[in-house]
């Protein structure tokens, strides 16, 4: 009896067929079950510990391991000195065992193949596979066929992205190969460093780095550790050098780990609460009470008025890392690259969780979301990770900003357990932006004693209104440069600001019609900040003056 089956790891983040996702450790009862055709995908640097699983599984099967790929004239014969599991992989033994004719391996298989598990590598590799056509159609007689053979086969399909043809899509149930994490890669880690390192580690040091390894595959982390650690002193530098490594992957698929922000949101006080909620809920006990970690929050508002920096914020809040995601990223013109990058981005942020998934202007991500453009890429994306939040189990902590929140589907809105309004800073809000970024260059500014009077302040917030948190940012910042360009750095004064003011036109009144439409329908979210009921506000009346002035 023959089986067919295709190694591969997650491709697309979601199923594309019904059955639930399987991972690697199933296809020994794959095999027993008689499943003709499976799936799974893996890395390049996975091979060797994919074979050597395998060829512990064949050996207590009674059935020989054969390799071939394209740099091959032969199917090799696969051996290992000893069955040992993934995490502590040797290079295997390839011995040749019959030449593949001209006509290709897979009729050579089917016609001169011995009893075994055959491992075929690059046949179907996404943009690159070898099938042709005929190829395909060769595949699907075989998937019908090879049973009736008098010896038994299975044939193995790895590569890194595969794309199988459709026609076999519906038969071939995919499995995949999953990033270390947890009890398992700490012990592996152990055990690596106990052998290799130079240096003592101590457990501190080995908790601090499996966080850094995390989001690695085995034979990657293998690779850079290696060469890492000759170049290093300290485990701080180990783990600098993981995070860099990793760092450099992620931004060529589209992904982004967040540095803490220098400064934090001012005047957001209703939202600081929320995220300080969500930062309570990762405790151990949250569980015990019957408490989930939350969803997200989509913070929606006008650009410039503190959602990026919010999110930010609550990384640092939570002490959990930030993953910043972009959707255009994601997207590639390749036919299944989309899917297979989205993929590894949940799988990314499930190994490295507890954290934050940030997306920043989410809303361009889904404009035509519900289209046919591009084959229905967006929307094939859109489903997967609607299907992702809502089945989700690790404690991963989405925020999504958006500036237009009807561009959403209403299927994800309801994934997010929050949509809070960030509005334009009121007064007391104005006073506690300016408060820290004149900290950063100008403290003396804000003394109550030595400072601007209150009088100066009323002036200065009501000559502001209408900016954005960012905007006051940036006036700020550049009064210091100005100052220290006229030879007095650190004294910033009241002139300065005025006229940093008038430099620029604020975006509520370059863009007034779009933002106002924007908060016309604040009323539909929670408020990020609390009414303003600080010295600094402004009355009605007052309000209403200073904007017919306008």
């Amino acid at each position: 009896m023959v089986r067919i089956l295709i190694l591969q790891q997650p491709r697309d983040g979601f199923e594309q067929s019904p059955e639930p996702m399987r991972t690697l450790a199933d296809l020994p009862q794959l095999i027993d079950q008689g499943t003709p055709i499976a799936a799974i995908e893996s890395p390049v640097t996975e091979r060797r510990f994919v074979l050597q699983r395998l060829f512990s599984w064949t050996q207590q099967r009674d059935l020989s391991l054969f390799f071939w790929n394209p740099g091959y004239a032969s199917v090799q014969r696969v051996t290992f000195k000893a069955a040992a599991p993934p995490a502590g992989a040797e290079s295997p033994h390839m011995s040749p065992a019959h030449p593949v004719p001209e006509e290709g391996v897979l009729p050579c298989l089917m016609h001169q193949g011995k009893r075994g598990v055959y491992v075929l590598e690059g046949l179907v590799d996404q943009g690159e596979g070898l099938l042709t056509r005929r190829g395909h159609y060769q595949l699907m007689n075989a998937y019908y066929e090879i049973s009736t053979l008098d010896h038994r086969q299975h044939w193995i399909l790895l590569g890194d992205v595969i794309q199988l043809p459709s026609q076999l899509v519906p038969l071939i149930p995919l499995l995949t190969n999953p990033l270390p994490h947890g009890d398992r890669l700490q012990q592996w880690l152990q055990t690596f460093l106990d052998t290799h390192s130079p240096y003592a580690v101590e457990p501190d040091d080995v908790l601090a780095l499996t966080k850094a390894c995390l989001g690695l595959p085995w034979g990657e982390l293998e690779v850079v550790l290696g060469r890492s650690l000759p170049q290093v002193q300290t485990p701080a530098e180990l783990v600098e050098k993981l995070v860099t490594h990793k760092i450099t992957k992620l931004r060529g698929r589209g992904l982004e780990f967040i540095a803490q922000p220098d400064v934090p949101a001012g005047g957001l006080d209703l939202l600081e609460h929320l995220l300080d909620r969500a930062a309570a809920l990762l405790s151990l006990d949250a569980p015990h009470h019957g408490l989930a970690f939350p969803k997200g929050i989509i913070l929606w508002g006008p650009p410039g008025t503190g959602k990026s920096l919010s999110a930010k914020h609550a990384a640092k809040k939570m002490g959990v890392p930030l993953i910043a995601a972009d959707w255009g990223g994601l997207l590639s013109h390749v036919p299944g690259e989309s899917e297979a990058n989205l993929r590894f981005l949940l799988e990314i942020v499930e190994v490295t969780s507890p954290c934050i998934l940030y997306w920043d202007d989410f809303d361009k991500a889904f404009a035509g979301w519900n289209s046919d453009t591009g084959g229905g890429v967006q929307r094939r994306l859109a489903g997967k990770l609607l299907t992702w939040m809502q089945e989700r189990t690790a404690p991963v902590f989405v925020i999504a900003t958006v500036n237009r929140l009807e561009m959403l589907p209403a299927e994800l809105n309801r994934r997010f357990d929050d949509i809070v309004f960030v509005d334009l800073p009121h007064a007391g809000a104005r006073k506690e932006i300016f408060d820290i970024h004149l900290g950063q260059y100008a403290p003396g500014l804000c003394d109550p004693d030595s400072g601007l009077s209150d009088s100066q302040w009323r002036h200065l917030l009501q000559e502001y209104n209408l900016c954005t948190a960012a905007e006051i940012g940036l006036a700020v910042r550049k009064a210091a440069e100005e100052a220290f360009f006229q030879n007095r750095p650190g004294q910033i004064t009241l002139a300065d600001l005025l006229y940093q003011r008038q430099q620029f036109t604020p975006a509520m009144v370059r863009e007034e019609e779009q933002l106002l439409a924007i908060r016309k329908r604040a009323h539909n979210a929670r408020p990020a900040s609390s009414p303003d009921t600080s010295k600094w506000q402004t009355q009605p009346a007052e309000l209403f003056e200073f904007l017919r002035s306008r």
